[in-house]
């Protein structure tokens, strides 16, 4: 099996033309990003069945009149927070917050969510104000997705987490510091 991250699989999107990919500055299998220079012919690309899929820019940096990417064609395409930190952006030069209340309520079913009590932007923890409404959440492409606890303390009945889930997601000390690992989950 070839190497999903090589410049030469990337290549292919262009039919094998060297001069398109110089470099790869992201890639998780997934989603990469050529490693261009100048930053403006950086490029996202999305992996499918058939190989790589290149994305062009959908606009022009008025100010500087290079190619550039708009908050709403990267979060048309899904693009991950990983690819979206790499690319020219169009709007003011810099992606939209991902980590507000406004980009958790893109995320079905987070309505009545209306502080966020930790982020970092891959991970948040928000509630609703003066209830013990809280949840714990992901950046999944452009969206927030649940990470909903893996059962309930016996003790406490609060929500608990396994330790070897908590390592395997690789979640941060900061989120953790708020989630109880469980013992004596039921």
């Amino acid at each position: 099996m070839d190497d999903r991250c090589s410049v030469e699989a990337l290549q292919q999107a262009f039919g094998g033309e060297v001069a398109q990919v110089g470099s790869v500055d992201y890639c998780d299998g997934d989603w990469a990003v050529s490693g261009n220079s100048p930053a403006y012919l950086k490029q996202p690309f999305m992996h499918r069945d058939h190989g790589w899929v290149g994305f062009a820019a959908d606009s022009v940096n008025l100010t500087t009149g290079t190619a550039c990417y708009s908050t709403d064609r990267l979060q048309q395409i899904g693009a991950p927070a990983g690819v979206r930190a790499l690319l020219p952006w169009c709007d003011r030069g810099q992606p939209p917050e991902p980590c507000s209340i406004d980009a958790l309520h893109r995320t079905a079913g987070t309505g009545d969510l209306d502080t966020l009590i930790w982020r970092d932007g891959l991970w948040m923890r928000a509630g609703q104000w003066q209830t013990d409404n809280v949840r714990n959440f992901y950046l999944g492409g452009y969206l927030w997705r649940d990470f909903p606890a893996d059962g309930t303390s016996e003790a406490t009945g609060y929500p608990c987490y396994t330790q070897g889930r908590l390592d395997r997601e690789d979640v941060p000390a900061g989120l953790r510091a708020y989630l109880m690992v469980c013992e004596d989950a039921r």
